[in-house]
């Protein structure tokens, strides 16, 4: 109940309560009286109602005013101690206690101030010690931060559930793409799998925490700016424990498919015109023997044709040389490995993409030239493209061929014949949700493989020839470091209701409008966002867009927040930019202040926008209330004054969303005293807010 409107209430119970007991004592002597004297008080009553009424009347009003008195004078008083109290410890000021004349609530609220006093002296002491032990820590993390970032490779580090718990520089410079269409967003707390291929990403992962890696988990994909990046993914832990998470080293390889191509070109193309201009030269000498008596201007035609070729050849040399010196490849796209694991890997992948296969291993020690995981994931689109042709299945097969490697795919049935077989050659091996970003042929080619099919009767086989290798096997020895972060101690999250406020994720957000009033045409002027990660505001993670509200902004809201109609004219609707909102917010709750305004601008856009804003919501304002229910002002502006929060750019999207996520984390450690730990204990405790009856 709202405290101004408190003490009527309980005026109003006294008086009824009263005058009801009054009414009661009256019915009672009535009914226990004689028929005489019941007859006499009747007769009273009737001749003297007036003095009768005023009898039990003013005993009643006197007793109400009592009750007010009391419940002025001493409860709420204590109340507003109380949530006085719920403030020690989180800014240094207390508003002082008013005396109220009694003398054991003026002590209580005296006692208070000095505990906060001494509090705060023991904060402050505490705090320096704090300081002074995490120098030597600060200084760790330091060199580990420089370290990593002067890492040429891309390093993400991801929680065992994939979630984005590190990245320098160079990965967030390959994949991070806020400007593009559609934007991609880089940031702690995100899942990997909305960064780069989704399949390949929780593949890789399962693989890390499953132990499965005896050396780096390699694949290719591409990223939003089109280029191809090589991916290693590794166990975050040495002893490959299951919950340490996975590390990803990324290099743009994408010259060296230009080199590939230019190998292919050249072959093509440069060699004809090599054979050309040769066997010009050679025609050319041949005429010169052939007529030795040849006058002088045919002999200068031969020698000038001789040198135009020569000159041919040689630009084409040279421009080939250049290339591939511009071109060398960024990483050694193959590794040695061992076949064993090459057919492990197969399984594995088949296994996740529901594509039955057998294996036949002749000896897993020889080793092999291979890309691992493309050359498994190949394998296995085969074996998905062979099976409609096959009686009883398809069998994995290994051997040794005129020293070098022979995979083989083998089954009982038909012929799928050497144009269909092409076109498999030409589709990007694909199995389950993992998918190349190149080729069949193009894996053949990067390989220097050979393949060809055989046939003996009802019995077929598809060939993949590939070189051995005299290298040992690759070992993992990269490690990011020696450091804990604390990264890896996060408990699995259960449901969204049961996750605990102090590890929450979520997105901050708030609007600036056209008006007030969204149901009357009212329109969105622009969203700010930033995210909180486990608890902590990322402050280098946040959104902020201005949209064309399609009608002009009055005069009175530009006084406000500055935006006028003339900003906003060029600026694209709310359907593009709250679709970039919606990427940036990806599985995070949202936290508003006041938040049921901002989401019914949210909930009138969304559908012209195609997407869906429903997920859980806190807000700010009810927790405030839920938190002080006896101090008055519950804005951003009062909240900041009563958490010692200096309030800047105020009455902009991406200013208030920094401050209510400054309110929000100063918040938490409040609601856990009143037994508020969860989203869902805050959403249920904000359902019983006064203000969660506010509609718009």
């Amino acid at each position: 109940m709202r405290s101004d409107i408190r003490p009527w209430f309980w005026a109003a119970s006294v008086f009824v309560i009263t005058a009801g007991g009054g009414l009661l004592f009256y019915a009672s002597l009535i009914y226990v009286l004689n028929p005489e004297s019941a007859g006499a008080l009747s007769r009273f009553r009737q001749d003297h109602f007036p003095l009768l009424l005023l009898l039990f009347v003013v005993p009643a009003v006197f007793a109400g005013g009592i009750a007010a008195m009391l419940l002025n004078r001493y409860v709420r008083p204590v109340e507003r101690l109380s949530d006085l109290s719920s403030l020690i410890g989180q800014q240094t000021d207390l508003p002082h206690h008013t005396k109220t004349g009694v003398a054991f609530i003026d002590r209580l609220g005296h006692n208070l101030e000095e505990a906060a006093e001494r509090l705060s002296e023991n904060e402050t002491a505490m705090q320096e010690q704090l300081r002074t032990a995490s120098r030597k820590l600060a200084r760790e993390r330091d060199t580990l931060a420089t370290i990593i970032q002067q890492v040429q490779q891309g390093l993400i580090v991801t929680n065992k559930e994939g979630h984005i718990l590190l990245f320098n520089g160079p990965a967030g410079r390959m994949l991070s793409f806020p400007d593009h269409s559609p934007p991609v967003y880089l940031g702690l707390g995100r899942p990997l799998e909305q960064i780069i291929e989704p399949g390949l990403a929780r593949f890789a992962i399962t693989e890390c925490r499953n132990g499965h890696t005896t050396g780096p988990l390699r694949f290719v994909v591409r990223s939003a700016d089109d280029k191809l990046l090589s991916v290693k993914a590794l166990p975050a832990s040495l002893s490959n424990n299951p919950e340490a998470g996975a590390v990803f080293f990324l290099e743009d390889i994408t010259r060296s498919f230009s080199r590939q191509n230019l190998n292919e070109e050249f072959a093509d193309q440069g060699l004809r015109k090599v054979r050309d201009a040769v066997a010009g030269i050679r025609a050319a000498a041949d005429n010169l023997k052939t007529y030795p008596d040849a006058g002088k201007e045919m002999q200068d035609r031969f020698l000038e044709l001789i040198l135009g070729e020569t000159e041919t050849i040689a630009e084409l040399v040279g421009a080939y040389q250049k290339e591939q010196g511009e071109n060398q490849p960024a990483d050694a796209a193959l590794l040695a490995v061992s076949v064993r694991d090459v057919f492990d890997l197969a399984g594995r992948i088949a296994k996740a993409a529901d594509v039955p296969i057998q294996t036949e291993l002749v000896s897993g020690e020889w080793t092999i030239e291979a890309d691992r995981f493309s050359t498994a994931l190949s394998l296995v689109f085969l074996a998905s493209r062979i099976r409609p042709f096959a009686l009883s299945g398809v069998t994995l097969k290994s051997g040794l061929i005129d020293g070098h490697y022979r995979l083989q795919l083998c089954w009982d049935g038909d012929d799928p014949g050497s144009d269909t077989i092409s076109g498999w050659l030409d589709e990007h091996p694909e199995a389950g949700a993992m998918r190349l970003p190149y080729s069949l042929q193009t894996l053949v080619q990067q390989h220097r493989a050979e393949w060809w099919t055989k046939e003996e009767g009802t019995s077929h086989s598809f060939n993949l020839i590939l070189p051995k290798s005299a290298r040992a096997t690759a070992d993992i020895s990269i490690r990011p470091g020696h450091y804990d972060f604390g990264l890896f101690s996060r408990t699995p999250e259960p449901e969204i209701a049961a996750r605990p406020l102090k590890k929450i994720t979520a997105t901050v957000f708030d609007t600036e409008t056209t008006g007030l009033y969204p149901s009357d045409g009212d329109r969105l002027l622009s969203v700010g966002a930033v995210r909180i990660v486990n608890g902590k505001i990322q402050e280098d993670q946040t959104f902020h867009q201005y949209m064309n509200p399609g009608r002009p902004v009055p005069e009175a809201s530009s006084n406000i927040h500055g935006i006028t109609t003339e900003m906003v004219a060029n600026k694209p609707g709310a359907k593009e930019c709250l679709a970039d909102f919606h990427r940036f917010c990806g599985d995070d709750i949202f936290i508003a202040h006041n938040a049921a305004f901002d989401m019914r601008f949210l909930e009138l856009e969304q559908r012209a926008a195609g997407i869906d804003f429903k997920r859980p919501v806190l807000d700010t304002l009810l927790l405030s209330t839920i938190l002080h229910p006896n101090l008055e002002g519950h804005s951003i502006d009062a909240l900041a004054a009563r958490y010692g929060i200096r309030t800047e750019t105020r009455h902009q999207a991406l200013g208030d969303a920094l401050m209510t996520a400054r309110l929000f984390v100063r918040m938490i450690p409040l609601l856990a005293g009143i037994q508020i730990h969860t989203i869902g204990d805050a959403q249920t405790a904000g359902r019983d807010s006064l203000y969660a009856r506010m509609k718009y």
